[in-house]
């Protein structure tokens, strides 16, 4: 029952006129660089207790980090840039006392909103994004003793930054004030037929990037 809770070699770029634009996009967009955890994400830990009293139990957690300006490839031609940020494939499940540890359990609607901002004190720029895994993700327990859970599927965020956002975040990202911080928020459903209310999931963040597209 389901619950709340650069471009290329001289070959390359002298086949582009043979070739469509959209084809010819793809080809360049490809040759240009992403930067490896631009918003420094990487190794951060979410703690998410899971609410009680829901007909949906979820949980959800936000950390704040900070981060350097940076150039970014072709910063003025943008069309997108695309910040990817995956789940460690294992997470570390406490339930309460006396509960029984789930075999497996299931997650939906996994959510990352990130909140990107320049500088400390009172921003001038704040952009919010938010990327949303559907789901249902199934966990498994990687041992009859152990509070480790597998993740059946990768689990890959990826937060947008189109049109007026995308300017914002480029301004923060490559000028203005310095360090800037971007607070990242989890959030999740889950199933408490098998998950009990109460229970704690511990995630964390790795293979963060931004990727900039034409």
């Amino acid at each position: 029952m389901k619950k709340t809770a650069y471009f290329g070699t001289l070959v390359t770029l002298m086949a582009l006129p043979l070739v469509g634009c959209g084809a010819a996009k793809s080809i360049i967009n490809n040759n240009i660089p992403a930067v490896a955890n631009l918003l420094k994400l990487d190794e951060q830990t979410l703690v998410a207790i899971m609410g009680e009293g829901r007909a949906v139990i979820s949980g959800n957690k936000s950390v704040t980090v900070s981060f350097p300006n940076q150039s970014i490839s072709q910063a003025s031609s943008l069309a997108s840039l695309a910040f990817y940020q995956s789940l460690s494939p294992q997470i570390i499940v406490t339930v309460p006392s006396g509960a029984t540890m789930p075999a497996d359990f299931p997650l939906s609607n996994l959510t990352l909103q990130l909140t990107i901002r320049e500088g400390a004190g009172s921003p001038t720029q704040v952009v919010n994004l938010s990327a949303t895994v559907a789901g249902p993700v199934t966990f498994t327990r990687t041992s009859p003793t152990s509070n480790v859970y597998a993740a059946t599927e990768p689990v890959v965020f990826t937060n947008n930054a189109t049109g007026t956002s995308l300017q914002q975040v480029l301004a923060i990202v490559t000028g203005g004030a310095d360090p800037n911080a971007v607070d990242a928020k989890l959030s999740v459903d889950s199933d408490d037929t098998k998950l009990p209310s109460g229970s704690t999931l511990t995630f964390s963040l790795y293979n963060g990037s931004a990727k900039p597209k034409l």
